[in-house]
């Protein structure tokens, strides 16, 4: 059976994940489910500048959009990691939706359109 190993970069990638995730993103994720309420805007936004400052946010989208430019392979251990909390997916910006939208605007957006959005 044919099997795949990680680059070095997506390993790392991958533990800087798994350490955002249990720093920030699990934490909140129990306080909202004992709580039982909705996470704010703010609390996303504040999640996704930490995701910055990890190192980990918008691992699919090109550098120049501010993302990590990692191709799909590369993504997937990082999305594994994610994937850990239902926050996560939106926390480094890796939902399929928003990817989705991201390559086509990205292919062919405009430079207002992409700076837009």
């Amino acid at each position: 059976m044919p099997t795949v190993d990680d680059s070095p970069r997506s390993r790392e990638l991958a533990a800087k994940t798994r350490d955002f995730m249990e720093e920030e993103v699990i934490p909140v994720e129990k306080s909202l489910l004992q709580s039982q309420d909705t996470i704010s805007e703010a609390e996303i936004e504040r999640l996704q500048d930490s995701a910055r400052e990890y190192g980990v946010f918008a691992p699919g989208y090109p550098e120049k959009y501010g993302g990590l430019g990692l191709d799909f392979r590369e993504r997937i251990p990082v999305i594994e990691q994610a994937g850990r909390s239902v926050l996560g997916k939106v926390a480094i910006l890796v939902e399929v939706v928003d990817q989705l939208h991201a390559d086509v605007l990205v292919e062919y957006g405009t430079d207002e359109q992409v700076d837009e959005w």
